[in-house]
């Protein structure tokens, strides 16, 4: 049976959606991991420019409306679906 998420506001879903993605390219251009090549890195850095925009515009609206918080545990779950632990074990520094 799939895992039933929690319903978010567009901002949150875009929120969670832009954090994960510059995870994922941050994750890509990681120079410590042996895939990594310099080719990639300026078309990846210039969308990470972009995502990291699109997530100030996401917390800016929820800023504006007036939610002050994040909620955690709805969040975790949220990106777990979106595969963030597979970005972050790409993250990591070599042994």
């Amino acid at each position: 049976m799939e895992e039933r998420l929690p319903g978010l506001t567009a901002a949150e879903a875009d929120l969670l959606e832009h954090y994960a993605r510059i995870l994922e390219l941050l994750a890509r251009m990681n120079p410590a991991r042996p895939a990594s090549t310099v080719h990639g890195c300026p078309n990846t850095s210039q969308a990470l420019i972009s995502e990291a925009r699109a997530l100030h515009a996401a917390l800016a609206t929820m800023q504006a409306r007036g939610q002050d918080q994040f909620f955690h545990r709805v969040h975790t779950q949220v990106l777990r679906h979106l595969g963030i632990e597979a970005h972050l074990r790409r993250l990591e520094l070599p042994d």
